[in-house]
């Protein structure tokens, strides 16, 4: 890897996996997505990531939402606010056309939050969230 290709903003991914309970166990399905740069795509209303989560994120007076982290750097360099993200209710919908196959049943959709160090290294410590549903056919 040159030094120019190591400089890129990697620092926010998040996948996205959709796991179906079968026989006591969740299982992987081919249903995954990896949201590259998740900062950018965050704000930038043509990409999924907006589409299904961001647009719903909220914060006082209408700011820009800010990038995922302990804080934010505003004004003062030397001041570090901590942001809190709010949610405006919404229910997720996913409709999806599967053909030869039975989809029906208990699902959950795993999205892992990896950050990165400025010299692209994985840190230590990743945020897991799990959203349980349910698929029927209609």
């Amino acid at each position: 890897m040159n030094k120019k290709s190591a400089k890129m903003n990697l620092q926010h991914i998040v996948d996205f996996e959709l796991k179906k309970y079968s026989r006591g166990n969740w299982q992987l399905t081919p249903v995954t997505v990896k949201v590259y740069d998740l900062c950018k795509r965050m704000r930038d209303k043509t990409t999924m990531a907006y589409e299904a989560w961001t647009q719903y994120v909220i914060t006082k007076d209408n700011e820009k939402i800010p990038c995922f982290g302990k804080g934010v750097r505003t004004g003062d360099p030397m001041i570090l606010n901590i942001v809190i993200y709010h949610h405006v209710p919404f229910a997720a919908k996913a409709e999806y056309g599967v053909v030869g196959m039975n989809m029906e049943g208990r699902y959950k959709e795993v999205a892992i939050f990896q950050a990165f160090d400025k010299k692209n290294r994985l840190k230590s410590q990743s945020i897991c969230v799990e959203i349980p549903g349910e698929i029927i056919r209609i």
